[in-house]
Parts: structure tokens; C-alpha cells; sequence
């Protein structure tokens, strides 16, 4: 499955979870996975249809059903409908006040409206109690870099990575926060971390060029003392 998705067999893969939800009309997993090879191909429509039938059909106030719905409010968010997306977080938070999916739905719609305090107090408790969610850091890092705090935006991005060293956006924004000259072999390790799972990136490998010329700069600078010979 996850190959014919990478591999953009992507009606391949919806034709195999037909077949597989035919088997076990029941299973709810296949029914998920297939709304997100919708969203993934760009088929909004049908993710939204999918969710609502989903919707209709499970019991109110399961889990299914809140899982659901932070689907149909993530679904939202996406197409950019982010007053409804907010409606479905709240309507959940009501009942359910630590579900995390709306919490942290919430938070990217509080970067939407540029209200940066209010997502990194409810990006910071979340991250207390899932550090090692990275997209938690990430978007920490986009709250912070919205206020100007550079430095705390460069170490949330740098926590992502840690976190997820695959992840493209992370890295992209802690090199951009790095000043010249600054923290390149640490820009070195988290290139190659991440070309390590994605060596196809022309994009980052361009910025990992780049790096190693900076590198080869600083070394070479006639501003750099030159080593004596002892006497």
C-alpha cells in the first residue's frame, strides 16, 4: 500500500483498499486510509464525502465518531475553511477538552489568525506531555518566528528535526534562521540526515552545495590566522 502511494500508483492503491473494505466493510482503518489517499491525490470531494458517510453511520459520541470528526475539522483546515474547521474543534473540545487532534487543529488555525501567544501556550502543554511529536515543535518554531523570536523559533525547528530528521519544512526554516557563517557543521549533520531518507531532494541538495562551499569558505578565509612553524 504505502509503496504504490510513494511510488504515485495512487489508483493502484484505491482499487487494492476497495477490494480490502469489500472484505471487511467493518474496518475502520481501511475506510481512514482511504479519505487520506483522497486528500493525498487531491480528490477533496470525495474525502468529504467519505467523512460525512462515516459520520452517519457510526454511533455519536464513540471514539470512531470524534476521530471522525476531527477528520471532517482537519478536512476543513485544508481547504482552507478555517472558521468551520474551528466550529468542529471547539464542538469537540466541549466534550472531550484533552483530545489532541483538536487541540492541535486549534493551534494552526490560532497561526492562521496571527493570534501567536495563544497557540505557543497550547503548542507548549501539548508538547509537555508528547515531546516527541514534531510537528508540535514545528509549528512552536512558525508561532515564535511570528513574533520575532528568532532564536526560540530556530530551536523548536531544531527540536522537529531531532524529532524527525525527514522532516522537509524543519529543516528548511532552521537553515533559513541560521545566520551566515553560523552552525554549519550542524547544518552539515541535519542535511545529511535528511538526504539520508530523501537522497532524491534536488532542492536540499542545492542548499547542502551551498553549505559545504560556506564550509570550504570559512576554512580557507585569509582572515584566519595561519598556523605558525615552531621555532
Amino acid at each position: 500500500m504505502n509503496f504504490l502511494i510513494r511510488y504515485n500508483r495512487k489508483g493502484e492503491a484505491e482499487s487494492f483498499l476497495n477490494e480490502e473494505i469489500n472484505k471487511k466493510p467493518e474496518n475502520v482503518e481501511l475506510k481512514k486510509m482511504r479519505i487520506d489517499l483522497f486528500v493525498q491525490s487531491g480528490q477533496m470531494k470525495r474525502a468529504y464525502q467519505q467523512t460525512e458517510e462515516m459520520l452517519r453511520n457510526i454511533p455519536k459520541d464513540t471514539p470512531n465518531y470524534i476521530e471522525f470528526q476531527n477528520i471532517l475539522a482537519d478536512l476543513y483546515f485544508r481547504s482552507g475553511e478555517y472558521e468551520k474547521a474551528k466550529i468542529n474543534a471547539e464542538e469537540i473540545l466541549s466534550k472531550y477538552r484533552r483530545d489532541r487532534d483538536a487541540r492541535f487543529l486549534l493551534c494552526k488555525i490560532y497561526i492562521q489568525e496571527r493570534k501567536a501567544i495563544s497557540a505557543i501556550g497550547e503548542l507548549r502543554l501539548l508538547l509537555s506531555e508528547n515531546p516527541k511529536v514534531a510537528e508540535y515543535s514545528y509549528y512552536l518554531g512558525l508561532a515564535h518566528e511570528m513574533r520575532g523570536e528568532t532564536d526560540q523559533a530556530k530551536k523548536a525547528f531544531g527540536t522537529a528535526l531531532d524529532n524527525s530528521p525527514g522532516y522537509r519544512d524543519a529543516l528548511k526554516k532552521w537553515i533559513a534562521l541560521s545566520p551566515k557563517g553560523d552552525s554549519l557543521g550542524e547544518a552539515k549533520k541535519k542535511i545529511k540526515n535528511y538526504l539520508d531518507l530523501h537522497p532524491d531532494d534536488k532542492e536540499i541538495k542545492i542548499i547542502q552545495q551551498s553549505n559545504q562551499e560556506q564550509t570550504s569558505g570559512v576554512l580557507t578565509s585569509p582572515n584566519m590566522p595561519e598556523k605558525q612553524n615552531p621555532l
